[in-house]
């Protein structure tokens, strides 16, 4: 598939209102403060992580530990930008499915037999999103937790205590169907061989 201009725009789409703790597949991307290469260098087609990088997809990796409502599908780390497809799975005893379809539908935005269908399948990591029993957390914390956690320990070891490391915003998509999430795997996979062509790229 080819390089796919609607996600290398990145414009955020996020609508007031919608409950971002829904259940469904969430399109994020994360910058680095100033657009640093901070988390590598593309190496022909591929990313070589840094030292950096490394711990941010070490935190990337051990969200699901922390909140128990999400599991994880594609990610790529860029030298200065990250991107991740987030799936928040169902809550049991929290208003059931009803509920959050109506959150969906009262937006008109998601094909809710695919988003079902893409919770109870298996994602390429191989982790198993399920209902489970227990808080819902929203993007907004789960993004607030990936940045505070890997900015912290990057400080750590460049002895740059409390620098920013992300700029202050996100980026985020709501994956409609399964033709979307297609897609946006697709441009995740692509990343590193389109870097030059990259709106963030930067010698």
């Amino acid at each position: 598939m080819r390089y796919d201009q609607r996600f290398h725009l990145r414009r955020s789409i996020r609508l007031k209102g919608y409950d971002y703790s829904s259940p469904g597949a969430y399109f994020v991307t994360l910058v680095t403060m100033d657009r640093l290469n901070l988390f590598g260098e593309v190496v022909g087609d591929m990313m070589k992580l840094s030292l950096c990088g490394e711990i941010a997809q070490k935190v990337w990796g051990q969200l699901p530990h922390r909140f128990l409502n999400i599991t994880l599908d594609f990610s790529v780390i860029m030298p200065n930008h990250f991107h991740g497809i987030i799936v928040i799975n169902e809550a049991i005893g929290r208003g059931g499915s009803s509920a959050s379809h109506q959150a969906a539908d009262k937006f008109d935005l998601v094909d809710q037999s695919v988003t079902d269908n893409l919770l109870k399948t298996r994602p390429y990591n191989g982790q198993v999103s399920r209902p489970y029993k227990g808080k819902r957390y929203a993007l907004s914390e789960l993004i607030r937790s990936l940045k505070s956690d890997s900015a912290r320990r990057i400080n750590n070891i460049r002895g740059t205590t409390g620098c920013a490391v992300w700029q202050r915003n996100y980026y985020e998509r709501i994956v409609r169907n399964q033709r979307e999430l297609d897609a946006l795997r697709a441009y995740i996979i692509d990343n590193p061989r389109h870097w030059m062509e990259d709106k963030e790229y930067k010698v």
